[in-house]
């Protein structure tokens, strides 16, 4: 879908400015918190009115509708209704209720009961347990998986899946918004009246606008399967296990006993195995197994993906991924005319930069890179064209353009306009994946005539070749010929390159001219409701009259700020499709189209797709086959990048040390009770956090049990009283291995060695178990 305007330079439309103060994100909802918590809050147990007095943030507040149909209140009547998803400001609160302002344009709405918003962009947590003789809970973030297994084939060998998300908390067909589709971790962001909402970060951290394709909607409770520790399994990778499995077929069955006959027999039943396990490494991205049950050292329940599927829908979500950075990697390439008539416009670029950086952070947050060409004439020699190479440095570039001279040896109307512009992007570097954008000014047309080397066909192949969109503003106008041609040659350059994009895939959409008033659109016509915009174009013609300069100014920022809504609204529509499908059954013409030209691949690549679907089941596996000594896999821990970041905190005060042997005792437990109490919260009284178990404990900072079995059952204030070799030995063991995991990135250009990995802008990490100090125990 291609969508270009022609406006004219006297039409500035204002937005109407609410200035109005604005709650702060309160400390309760400045941090995950525990699911019973946050179940009394939403409904109404708990006065928010105490959340609010304690508010140590700069943040607004932004809160989110949760669902459809959701009404607000005003003077007691029924006032707006809110969207799924919608992003609100906090203007004010009641004991159980938000008075809120639209996202944008900052009105007041009216009042909302929280028990219909999102009040926190943290997930929730599991309850933490510290009972003595209990095991003891961390309380991590809750997360569930969607069991895709029980599946039946239609009639066009398609995959029915009878589980949907919804829109709102309730199971109605108005309110379906797609079906899982990807086998992933999902972070538990509010529980409803049996239903989850669920996401696919445990952190809303991007631009509010943004954060709903992070949402994957609510969903029935008793259609997923919870996740409730960090432990997954993964293929063993060492040279062993690949030495003692080659050629060995081993897996996952339905039933333990299944399992547990295939163990003590060694009788491979081909027609019982429902997951597979093939030794060797695996991409970052590629979920692993998780574990949901530990039945015994040797055998655990896991959640896996059916044995059919392929690992082709893990290289198509990489490729997803790859296209949503390579889109919010935007570069902003001003090409202007530095001819003597348009010295008062270079001062509106120059003030336009900032604007355009402070709406790209509050609509997608990209990567903005900014560049300028400018061009005069072929009798000015050297200086018919220079480049400003591209750049992050804004106020640099600020520079650069407030010394620029308009000027010219020519002294008739048309300019070296394709001349500038053909050299000039070509001396850049740009990669047409990423998201390129021209925006052109100035008034007369390139030379007619100059057509041997630079012309219409040349340059529309260079932005095709290139990925640029164009942006174009006439500033002024009058009766010339070259007047003219400044319009009518962008016109035939948009169209032309529109035309290349369209006939190099086969593509079916129609390309087609509409006018209103004196606004034209060219159009690439879809079927489809919520397609993606492969390229942006817009001119802004002038008829009899100038453009002051802070009219340009104002449609610069305008047009980018559609500009970058649109990238916005490309992301979102990618997400929706491969996380959740849609509510089409056919994908749309616009994003088939995007993700042929990205990835290089043929037509029905891109609908297997955007159509696969992984199928999931529950199985028992053996982490050793056949009376092998080596594990056939290797037990993982999921971190997001919060967790990671807590856990590198908390590691970092348990390994500050003492001098002396018994004050390195007393040291280590005291950074245990204040890292236990920072986590589980600070009026926890020591005596109780004494009397916990080394189990107990690495369950709640880590999540995962004391690997050492001999100093499981310990009690930390038993510390004191071991021997001093002994303690000695253990903590010189958990120092080195702390240092080693503190100083590890976990990153690697290679995806098949990295270990981190994306997910709608939010990174997750599959860090091996062994590397956790004193942990390993498998």
């Amino acid at each position: 879908m291609w969508k270009y305007s022609f406006l004219l330079p006297f039409l500035l439309i204002g937005n109407l400015a609410f200035s109005q103060e604005f709650l702060t994100v309160p400390n309760l909802f400045s941090q995950q918190q525990d699911s019973a918590i946050m179940s009394m809050i939403y409904s109404g147990k708990y006065n928010l009115l105490d959340a609010v007095k304690q508010s140590s943030s700069q943040k607004d507040w932004i809160v989110y509708s949760d669902r459809n149909e959701n009404y607000t209140t005003q003077n007691g009547s029924k006032g707006v209704k809110l969207d799924y998803m919608q992003p609100l400001l906090v203007l004010e609160a009641d004991a159980n209720k938000l008075l809120v302002a639209d996202y944008d344009t900052e009105e007041s709405l009216g009042w909302v009961s929280i028990s219909n918003l999102l009040v926190s962009s943290y997930s929730i947590t599991t309850s933490h347990t510290l009972k003595e003789g209990e095991k003891g809970k961390a309380a991590i973030p809750k997360k569930a998986v969607i069991l895709t297994g029980e599946l039946k084939r239609n009639s066009d060998g398609e995959f029915d899946i009878d589980k949907h998300y919804y829109s709102s908390p309730n199971e109605v067909e108005q309110f379906k918004k797609g079906k899982p589709k990807v086998f992933q971790p999902l972070f538990v962001l509010k529980e409803s009246n049996g239903f989850f909402l669920l996401g696919v970060s445990d952190f809303l951290d991007g631009p509010a606008s943004q954060n709903v394709s992070k949402v994957l909607g609510w969903i029935p409770s008793r259609n997923v399967e919870m996740w409730n520790t960090r432990l997954a399994l993964e293929p063993a990778n060492t040279e062993q296990a690949k030495k003692d499995y080659q050629g060995v077929n081993i897996g996952g069955y339905s039933t333990l006993k299944e399992l547990e006959d295939f163990l003590t027999r060694n009788i491979y039943l081909e027609n019982k195995i429902v997951a597979d396990i093939k030794i060797g490494p695996i991409r970052n991205s590629q979920m692993r197994k998780p574990v949901i049950k530990h039945i015994d050292e040797n055998i655990k329940k896991v959640i896996s993906i059916a044995r059919e599927q392929h690992d082709k829908n893990d290289i198509y979500r990489s490729m997803i991924e790859e296209t949503n950075d390579l889109i919010k990697k935007t570069n902003i390439i001003f090409i202007v005319d530095a001819t003597a008539s348009m010295s008062p416009y270079f001062k509106s670029v120059a003030n336009s930069l900032q604007k355009v950086i402070d709406r790209n952070q509050k609509v997608l947050d990209s990567e903005l890179k900014f560049s300028l060409i400018i061009y005069r004439d072929y009798a000015d020699g050297e200086k018919a064209y220079e480049v400003f190479p591209l750049t992050s440095d804004v106020q640099l570039l600020k520079s650069k353009i407030n010394k620029i001279k308009c000027m010219s040896k020519d002294k008739d109307l048309p300019e070296a306009q394709f001349n500038g512009i053909y050299k000039g992007i070509n001396s850049l570097d740009l990669n047409p994946k990423e998201s390129n954008v021209a925006v052109l000014i100035g008034d007369c047309g390139n030379h007619i005539g100059d057509d041997e080397e630079f012309n219409i066909e040349s340059i529309s192949s260079l932005f095709y070749q290139k990925g640029i969109n164009l942006i174009s503003f006439q500033v002024k106008s009058a009766s010339d010929q070259s007047y003219l041609s400044f319009n009518s040659d962008i016109k035939n350059i948009m169209f032309q390159t529109a035309q290349k994009k369209v006939r190099k895939k086969n593509s079916n959409l129609d390309i087609y001219f509409s006018k209103k008033n004196n606004t034209i659109e060219l159009n690439m016509k879809s079927d489809a409701k919520d397609d993606i915009v492969n390229m942006f174009s817009l001119l802004k013609y002038a008829r009899f009259n100038s453009s002051t300069p802070k009219e340009l100014e104002e449609l610069i920022n305008n047009s980018l700020s559609d500009y970058i809504t649109t990238l916005k609204n490309n992301v979102n529509i990618i997400n929706k499709w491969i996380y959740t499908g849609a509510t089409s059954e056919k994908p749309p013409e616009g994003l088939i189209l995007k993700l042929m030209e990205q990835h290089d691949l043929s037509r029905e690549q891109v609908i297997d797709m955007l159509k696969t679907t992984e199928l999931t089941t529950d199985a028992y596996v053996a982490i050793k086959y056949y009376g092998k000594n080596s594990a056939s896999q290797s037990p993982v821990v999921l971190l997001t990048e919060t967790e990671k970041k807590k856990l590198v905190k908390s590691l970092n005060v348990l390994t500050e040390t003492s001098f002396t042997s018994t004050a390195q005792k007393k040291s280590f437990q005291d950074n245990l009770i204040y890292v236990c109490q920072s986590i589980i919260g600070q009026n926890t009284s020591e005596e109780l956090i004494k009397n916990l178990t080394l189990n107990q404990i690495w369950n709640i900072i880590m999540g995962v049990d004391f690997g050492k079995k001999k100093l499981r059952s310990m009690k930390l204030k038993e510390i004191a009283t071991m021997k001093q070799g002994n303690f000695k030995k253990f903590y010189d063991s958990f120092l080195n291995e702390a240092e080693s995991f503190c100083s590890q990135s976990y990153y690697h250009s290679d995806n098949m060695k990295s270990r981190r990995f994306k997910v709608a802008d939010s990174y997750l990490y599959w860090i091996p178990l062994e590397d956790l100090p004193a942990c390993n125990s498998y």
